[in-house]
């Protein structure tokens, strides 16, 4: 029957979906050509989708379109084409109504998921191996939201790596889990990949190196490399990144660095000209001697070069010979040779040649050392002229010069033995045994001869002997082996110095040092009890029993300090301060006690109306300035504070030491007055500021030393506002854990460098 006019069956002919019309017997009434393709038929014949249809598809199809009272069907299907491919479908089934409203037949949508089906396939299979891959290995894998950041896949490595258990972090944004520092930089860089701004590096993906944020708040650097998880369409689906710990390779790279630069300095200034080559004679490393010897101006211009590449003279020759020692293992040392330099100066140079191997065994190149011996030919020359002269010396040395034989037999020694060891001529000595006379050591002196035939000379050997007039004699005596026509060693020989003044001089000093070392314990002594003495001041337990609650950190950057604190109720007013003396160390707590005592005379001076913050201020102020003389600077900053509690208000005032009030996690700063406790150029009166509080306020007074501690990753002052952030994080915790929290922050930052506390530190916390 004629079901649709032409115009309707073109434009559904041009649909991308395929399109039927059955009967309740799911035979074909009408279809588009889409279905033939999705079909995989080649000829024009008609197509019926449920010729492809399982026998127990047909039948569920069937019995829900029963169920259905017209409502829509929907169901996926999985066939095999007419071409044989495996295929995917999706079936959405509604009612057909005719001009009568009869619903005896339906309208079948045919869509083909086969493509969507194997990116589900695939990507669940990709998931497996990813978590099978990724708790397999150190390094931690995170896939995360692109647009969001948030992760839906932890591998548990991270337990290992940064100590969070991985369930914890699951809808949690990955940038958090890295330096504050860092976090919208890695933002902006996603973002602009996600926008096409900037494009992946190598292989679609990128590596950058991060600080990670550890659990326990220290920091690790870590490489990090990331890249698209996409589906078939290449659509980005979400983030993919590989986090590896790189902190102990840039441990590795630092020391690798300082080894080298160790090297090269040692290079650069030895006295010889020294070059290594590799297996292929080319340079690799040379000292700038070496290079100018060659006629180069730097080392540059001869790495990664061979003498014949550099136009080296006799290029061929010395190739030859250096392939040899590279192929036989065998060294070459002390080669002299006679040349002609660049100048036309006729010079003897010495080469020695050897090997080298790699951490595998294997030879990897050449070592050369060149030493010009111009002058020890030169010497060679003079060698007698020398010994004429060298005989003249010893007769005339004030320090004995003595020659022996391997046994420690006296050969020779210079006239001055006598004076010594008090014997009337040289020659009652020569012959007598070295170790019985000048060097009376109490241990086999057999030792002491292998010894320095081992290491060719001993320098600075020090010994006590009794001459032959009773008198102690302490000397020093610096001595080498000396060699036969035939180079072997014959015997040693040196100078012997009489330091008997020098020692007798050196225990007296070291007396005097005994003596300056029990003073100074004696002063450390009374340090310390001056510290009890100032602690026994300072009312540690008062503030958590004035108050609701609260804490006090004191941290002298000596061992006693110029910070204080007082605490005090008096006519139902508690009082609380914290105060700054002028220096620290001794001084500091002598101004830091005296200031104590007038702040105590000051609060029992006053009362009623008059027990003011600003009066109290003022008093205090009057009391410092009388007792300091008319030329004296000494003096304190301060911040004090009022408490009525009956009326809940509070009175602040200050001297350069402002005041943190902190309410539901907001924090007001209240400005001290700009002048001290004690003598200034510009005087002014003390201010109050009032304060109405309710039940959970909190209120805290710093010392400057906390804010002017240099640290941190920049090596910077805290400051006023690092002051004010910590506040406002540690305001909603209990008071004890605050005192942690705080500690371990100027702890964590004053470590970053390395002169340690810079001033005086005292934090007090009140939780009204």
């Amino acid at each position: 029957m004629e079901i649709l006019d032409d115009n309707i069956s073109t434009i559904l002919h041009s649909l991308d979906e395929g399109l039927a019309i059955i009967d309740k017997e799911l035979k074909i009434v009408y279809h588009n050509n889409v279905l033939n393709s999705i079909l995989e038929i080649t000829d024009n014949k008609d197509a019926n989708v449920f010729d492809f249809v399982s026998e127990e598809d047909k039948a569920a199809i069937k019995t829900q379109l029963t169920q259905s009272n017209g409502d829509k069907v929907s169901i996926d299907v999985k066939i095999t084409s007419a071409q044989g491919n495996t295929k995917h479908l999706r079936l959405n089934i509604s009612s057909f109504f005719d001009t009568k409203r009869n619903a005896d037949e339906y309208i079948v949508c045919i869509k083909d998921r086969t493509e969507e089906v194997k990116d589900q396939i695939a990507l669940k299979a990709a998931m497996s191996n990813l978590d099978l891959v990724a708790n397999s290995t150190a390094d931690v894998i995170l896939r995360y939201d692109f647009r969001t950041f948030e992760m839906s896949f932890v591998s548990k490595s991270i337990k290992y790596m940064a100590g969070y258990d991985y369930e914890e972090l699951l809808g949690k944004r990955c940038v958090d889990i890295f330096h504050p520092s860092v976090r919208q930089p890695i933002i902006d860089l996603v973002t602009s990949y996600v926008t096409g701004q900037r494009s992946f590096a190598r292989g679609g993906h990128d590596k950058v190196r991060l600080p990670m944020l550890k659990k326990d708040g220290t920091v690790i650097m870590t490489e990090v490399l990331s890249s698209f998880l996409r589906d078939s369409n290449d659509r980005p689906i979400d983030c993919i990144s590989i986090i590896h710990d790189i902190s102990e390779s840039l441990r590795y790279e630092k020391q690798i660095s300082e080894q080298n630069n160790v090297m090269n300095t040692l290079i650069n200034n030895l006295i010889s000209n020294v070059y290594l080559k590799d297996k292929d004679l080319k340079y690799k490393m040379a000292n700038l001697k070496y290079a100018k010897s060659i006629g180069f101006d730097s080392v540059d211009q001869i790495i990664d070069k061979t003498d014949a590449e550099l136009g080296i003279a006799g290029s061929e020759s010395i190739e030859k010979f250096e392939q040899h020692i590279l192929n036989t293992a065998n060294p070459s040392f002390n080669i002299e040779k006679k040349i002609t330099d660049q100048d036309g100066n006729e010079k003897w140079i010495s080469t020695s040649k050897l090997s080298y191997k790699n951490n595998e065994g294997q030879t990897a190149g050449v070592i050369g050392v060149v030493r010009d011996i111009t002058k020890q030919k030169h010497y060679e020359q003079t060698i007698l002229e020398r010994t004429r002269q060298f005989e003249n010396t010893i007769n005339t040395l004030t320090d004995v010069y003595v020659k022996t034989d391997t046994e420690g037999k006296i050969v020779e020694v210079s006239p001055s033995v006598c004076t010594l060891y008090g014997c009337k001529h040289k020659t009652d000595i020569i012959g007598k045994n070295f170790f019985d006379t000048l060097c009376q050591i109490d241990y086999d002196y057999h030792i002491f001869v292998d010894e320095i035939k081992k290491i060719g000379r001993i320098d600075g050997f020090s010994n006590k002997l009794v001459n032959l007039l009773g008198q102690e004699k302490y000397v020093e005596s610096n001595l080498v082996t000396w060699v036969d026509s035939e180079n072997a060693i014959a015997g040693f020989e040196g100078i012997i110095h009489d330091v008997t003044e020098r020692v007798v001089r050196e225990k007296t000093i070291e007396s005097q040092k005994r003596t300056i070392e029990l003073a100074h314990q004696a002063t450390l002594e009374s340090i310390n009890a001056a510290k009890h003495t100032q602690s026994a001041m300072m009312p540690f337990e008062s503030i958590t029993q004035l108050f609701n609650s609260g804490f006090v950190i004191y941290l002298p950057k000596e061992i006693v300090g110029g910070d204080f604190f007082y605490a005090v109720e008096k006519e139902g007013k508690t009082i609380a301060t914290v105060g700054d003396c002028t220096g620290h160390g001794v001084s500091g707590a002598l101004i830091s006690t005296m200031s104590m005592s007038f702040l105590s005379n000051v609060i029992s001076e006053l009362s009623g109306n008059e027990l003011t913050s600003e009066n109290i201020l003022e008093e205090l102020r009057s009391k410092v300035i009388k007792s300091m003389g008319n030329g004296s600077k000494e003096g304190f900053d301060i911040s004090l504070i009022v408490v009525d509690k009956v009326k809940k208000q509070l009175q602040f005032s200050g001297a350069f030491n402002s005041l943190y009030f902190v309410r539901d996690g907001v924090l007001t700063e209240y400005q001290a007055d700009k002048c001290p406790i004690g003598r200034y150029p510009k005087e002014i009166a003390f201010q109050r500021n009032t304060i109405d509080y309710k039940d959970g306020d909190e209120v805290f007074m710093f010392s400057d030393g906390f804010g002017d501690q240099f640290g941190g990753p920049h090596n910077r002052r805290f400051g006023t506002s690092r002051i004010r952030e910590m506040l406002v994080e540690v305001s909603p915790l209990d008071a004890a854990t605050q005192k942690d929290k705080i500690e371990h922050i100027f702890e964590d930052w004053k470590a970053q460098q390395p002169l340690g506390q810079m001033d005086d530190v005292t934090v007090m916390g009140i939780k009204l």
